[in-house]
């Protein structure tokens, strides 16, 4: 529907049709640089836009496109802190645009963008669980538990971030603390398997057989199928 419109009438379309086109164009990988340099030509003095054509520039594989975008990102930052309409489409296209990069595997990219949304919303509680994944791609455990921790005390009852940062924790092998955060995790939602069986690991960690086993056959409750806890389960009751 957005690209009809745009080839039906740009020339009339209003600068919040190019904001929210550009911010779902982002979240899907679109390549919409001239479309954003269009608009500013209609629209120069439109500072929404302005912020869009430097989140496009910064998708860019272009080196130099790239650093032109941040550029443009962090003027937008330190004006969308002034500016409530302004933050709210510029932390909008940076999270979509991020997400994006992450999905797609390119951290160092979504991080750089995460973090310009936090300058803009310190207290953004999502920005803070995918920053603080993107850390865990990256093997960078002790930032992505920051950034997790800093999630939880945001929103006490974000359930993902729990898992996530048991997770973080089960991998630093810093067991007590990832049971504390899983079992937050379960309490918070009890649908997924991994937490209960992950739980199971920390105790056998811990040597704490029966604990472990209590945790398996919760997973196993769960999914009686879940080939990973049935062999763990087998080899702890031998």
């Amino acid at each position: 529907l957005f690209e009809k419109a745009y080839e039906h009438g740009r020339d009339i379309l209003p600068p919040n049709f190019y904001t929210q086109f550009a911010i779902l164009a982002f979240g899907n990988g679109l390549p919409i640089l001239h479309r954003i340099q269009y608009a500013l030509e209609i629209y120069p003095k439109d500072d929404h836009i302005k912020v869009l054509l430097g989140v496009a520039h910064f998708l860019s594989d272009t080196p130099n496109e790239h650093q032109k975008g941040k550029a443009i990102i962090v003027s937008a930052v330190q004006a969308g802190k002034n500016k409530e309409g302004l933050a709210q489409d510029l932390t909008a296209a940076l999270q979509n645009a991020a997400t994006h990069l992450h999905q797609n595997q390119h951290y160092d990219r979504a991080i750089e963008l995460y973090q310009f949304v936090l300058d803009v919303r310190p207290d953004y509680v999502i920005a803070w669980a995918n920053i603080g994944r993107a850390f865990f791609a990256k093997d960078l455990y002790q930032k992505g538990i920051d950034a997790l921790l800093r999630a939880t005390e945001l929103q006490p009852d974000f359930w993902e971030a729990w898992q996530v940062l048991g997770d973080m924790l089960w991998m630093m092998a810093d067991y007590e603390n990832a049971i504390a955060a899983l079992q937050n995790a379960h309490v918070l939602n009890g649908e997924s398997v991994e937490v209960p069986y992950t739980i199971g690991l920390c105790y056998e960690r811990l040597d704490a057989h029966k604990e472990a086993i209590f945790w398996y056959y919760k997973a196993l409750k769960m999914d009686p199928g879940h080939t990973k806890t049935i062999h763990q389960l087998s080899a702890l009751e031998q």
